[in-house]
């Protein structure tokens, strides 16, 4: 275990809580939405803040992390990495993706009455009808 301070003065820990891959949670509450992951990869360890995530994707036994032209794989469920961002700032989108809201630009009609969120970096995500009620939800809540 690390122990890293943090901006705040609080004190973070640094464990293996999302399948071995890592993750950066509060000693007081391990369940609380992460400020940062790490993710090992190739014998290094890198340090993802959650805030400059764009998007995350489940693949097969990994997920993909998306942060600007960067894309970290992570060896975790979608599950557990879902359920450890804050549901406040990510809202998923499809079955196997979650969006970070302060990067969609536009979500707009796609073709056959699907729909497409639009990111800020132009990135074209599919919008499941399943979930666009929930997502149409968060976003009046958002605008409120």
């Amino acid at each position: 275990m690390l122990v890293v301070n943090s901006s705040r003065g609080s004190r973070l820990r640094v464990d293996p809580p999302l399948g071995g891959a890592g993750g950066v949670e509060s000693a007081a509450d391990p369940l609380a939405p992460l400020s940062l992951l790490v993710v090992r990869s190739r014998g290094r360890a890198d340090l993802v803040r959650v805030e400059d995530i764009d998007w995350v994707e489940a693949a097969a036994n990994y997920v993909r992390i998306h942060v600007g032209s960067e894309v970290h794989r992570m060896r975790s469920t979608f599950a557990a990495v879902k359920t450890r961002l804050d549901a406040g700032r990510f809202v998923p989108i499809h079955r196997c993706i979650i969006v970070n809201v302060e990067r969609v630009k536009q979500i707009r009609p796609s073709l056959q009455g699907s729909w497409a969120v639009i990111l800020r970096d132009g990135t074209r995500l599919n919008l499941s009808r399943s979930f666009r009620p929930r997502v149409e939800r968060f976003l009046d809540d958002l605008a409120r």
